[in-house]
């Protein structure tokens, strides 16, 4: 059941934009789950995530008035797994939430930033990212491998 239900949290996350209303405004009226839909939406999707019912969801998180369903993020997610390091939780110009942080850490005779970057939806995310990494810092990287068996 609990993986139903993390399957349908996901999919009201993609098919509203991580809108919080329209999430839970579906989950009250217990609209219909389509499997069609929510396969096409899938196949957009361009990074992790983790809904408020997994393990790794951020616990301080789900005492927060309307904590975010389903977070898509990028990064190391153990740096918010508690409120012990410096959190920078914002509303963003959209509307959606952004939970970040930075770990810097000594990497030979340089800083190398372990980070994390969360938002309610990947477009909100993706922009994030891009001025984060604008900055010209030397972030860890966590951008997916490219397949290259695909590459030819």
């Amino acid at each position: 059941m609990n993986e139903d239900m993390k399957k349908v949290l996901y999919y009201f996350a993609l098919k509203y934009n991580g809108d919080f209303d329209k999430i839970y405004s579906s989950l009250a009226t217990r609209e219909k789950f389509d499997i069609d839909e929510f396969m096409r939406l899938k196949k957009d999707v361009h990074y992790p995530h983790v809904t408020i019912l997994d393990d790794k969801y951020p616990n301080y998180l789900k005492s927060v008035e309307c904590p975010p369903f389903v977070l898509f993020y990028e990064g190391n997610l153990n740096l918010i797994k508690d409120r012990t390091s410096a959190i920078k939780y914002d509303v963003l110009e959209s509307g959606g939430r952004l939970i970040s942080t930075v770990n810097p850490i000594q990497k030979g005779n340089g800083i190398e930033f372990d980070y994390i970057v969360a938002c309610e939806n990947q477009e909100d995310l993706k922009d994030m990212l891009e001025h984060i990494k604008s900055k010209g810092l030397n972030f860890k990287n966590y951008e997916k491998k490219k397949d290259k068996g695909i590459e030819r």
